[in-house]
């Protein structure tokens, strides 16, 4: 399942800004949903916009999933 999440990270990497990459992380597949977990809220705003060229890419590469979750990861 890692192996699967990381390579769904690699497919979508070059579709998120260069300034957002160190703010977005990936988490694992269940069920068909993919979490990506990112460093705060308005991270996770500018990244739910980019959601539908995700997915798009996703289906392109054969790593299609049901959905994309994103999560805010409170880190200290």
């Amino acid at each position: 399942m890692q192996k699967d999440a990381q390579q769904r990270m690699l497919a979508i990497l070059p579709l998120i800004p260069v300034a957002l990459r160190d703010h977005v992380h990936h988490g694992p597949v269940e069920d068909g949903i993919w979490s990506l977990l990112l460093r705060n809220n308005t991270s996770a705003a500018k990244i739910r916009q980019l959601i539908p060229d995700f997915e798009t890419c996703l289906r392109s590469k054969g790593l299609a999933v049901k959905a994309i979750r994103l999560k805010v990861s409170r880190e200290k």
